[in-house]
């Protein structure tokens, strides 16, 4: 028997009506940049006393799917998984041209999954909820994503997603605007968004698998490499304002939108109302390279929770 090249792998992802029912039809394969999803089963070596001093056996007590495979960000598949990170998706849009808008609900939405190396091996995750989402860029590169997914139930052996392999081109770092309160200097070299769903598998009983998976509190916070060019933002972050010059308690929050934006019809933004930088880092470099501020911060929270975080994807989708 010959082996199987490590290239060889595709995640097709659709959406399902109702939790229990798999998507019959994946809406999209998808290829990866690294990482994963397998199933995994849980196990308890028995602590009891014996007649010899050997470890006890072990036996089985639980089973999920989990894991978080890296895409490079194309438009029409990403309208689907921004739904699946945050839970409400709104269309709008006349004709072709259509904007999706992502915005956080308190229930997530089911997904079957379907795994492929080659034809060796085929499996199906049933009732798969995205736990959580990175996103990142950085001059020089291509725009990624990395859901993350967790799974109630696998069915191994099945056949792989009729849907073609996705050939869209992915975003590109330089199509990425970055505009912090109201500015855009053009001076951010690398960006990363996290939004952690959080909470946690249900396991009832009756089952191997867990009932369900419920999400918990919803974390956005993100990191940025800057250009240092003023001490302005290092004020801001330590005083509150641009000018001061003592520390303060205040904490000065600015709008945030990272734009990827290719043409019209092929892009995604990434918009929080309220960011807070609660980290700033400025080293020196012994070689002489041009100093760079690491930058980290978080989504403030905001009356209308749809201002917290949204995800606006365009593409020629009509629906997910």
């Amino acid at each position: 028997m010959a082996g199987v090249a490590g290239n060889l792998w595709t995640l097709g992802v659709g959406k399902q009506t109702v939790k229990g029912t798999a998507n019959a039809v994946s809406t999209y394969k998808m290829k990866a940049t690294g990482g994963g999803i397998n199933p995994s089963r849980g196990t308890v070596v028995l602590s009891e006393t014996d007649a010899s001093r050997q470890q006890g056996a072990s036996v089985v007590v639980e089973s999920h799917v989990e894991g978080s495979p890296s895409h490079y960000l194309r438009p029409s598949s990403f309208g689907l998984i921004s739904q699946a990170a945050l839970g409400t998706l709104a269309t709008a849009g006349a004709g072709a041209d259509k904007t999706h808008t992502a915005t956080p609900s308190n229930s997530p939405t089911y997904y079957t999954l379907i795994k492929a190396i080659s034809t060796t091996l085929v499996d199906q995750y049933k009732d798969c909820v995205c736990t959580g989402l990175s996103i990142s860029g950085s001059a020089g590169g291509v725009i990624t994503h990395t859901p993350s997914w967790y799974g109630l139930s696998a069915t191994f052996g099945s056949a792989d997603a009729a849907v073609a392999v996705e050939t869209e081109a992915p975003l590109v770092y330089p199509q990425v605007t970055v505009t912090r309160g109201g500015a855009a200097t053009g001076t951010v070299e690398s960006f990363t968004v996290d939004i952690a769903n959080n909470g946690g598998a249900q396991q009832g009983d009756g089952s191997i698998s867990p009932y369900d998976y419920a999400w918990g509190k919803l974390d956005v916070s993100g990191t940025m490499t800057l250009l240092f060019e003023n001490d302005q933002d290092y004020r801001r972050f330590f005083t509150g304002t641009t000018v001061g010059t003592q520390f303060t308690t205040t904490l000065t929050a600015q709008t945030l939108t990272i734009a990827c934006v290719e043409s019209a019809i092929r892009g995604m933004d990434i918009v929080m109302a309220g960011m807070v930088v609660n980290s700033y880092g400025l080293d020196p470099d012994p070689g002489g390279a041009p100093y760079k501020a690491a930058i980290g911060f978080y989504s403030q929270p905001q009356t209308a929770i749809a201002d917290y975080i949204k995800l606006v994807t365009r593409n020629q989708v009509a629906a997910y």
